[in-house]
């Protein structure tokens, strides 16, 4: 685990009021690329924006890279907002679980 924060960023959000952490992205540069990873949010606090916000801190960080990650198929509110800002499908993998992934790029 160690080796993960040396190699990439790991950020929050916390609400304000509660000092709660509602979200949380990990990135990881490699070249010209950044691997985006483990982007969540708090049912109690989705569709306020925060995913938005950190991805969108992500590229502040590493401006001026490409940007990878993957998501399920079926999770199509996910797949909704990587599309609105930018994300474009570029293939996808049926894993030995059975759960299809779709790999999304925003160069």
């Amino acid at each position: 685990m160690l080796e993960e924060f040396e190699k990439g960023i790991f950020l929050k959000a916390t609400d304000e009021e509660s000092a709660k952490i509602t979200g949380s992205v990990r990135a990881f540069p490699k070249g010209g690329r950044v691997l985006v990873s483990k982007l969540m949010v708090h049912p109690d606090f989705q569709n306020r924006g925060i995913a938005k916000k950190l991805l969108a801190e992500v590229e502040n960080i590493f401006t001026g890279k490409e940007y990878y990650l993957f998501t399920a198929l079926k999770s199509e509110k996910n797949i909704a907002l990587y599309t609105k800002i930018g994300y474009k499908r570029y293939g996808t993998k049926l894993m030995p679980d059975g759960i299809e992934i779709v790999f999304m790029e925003k160069k």
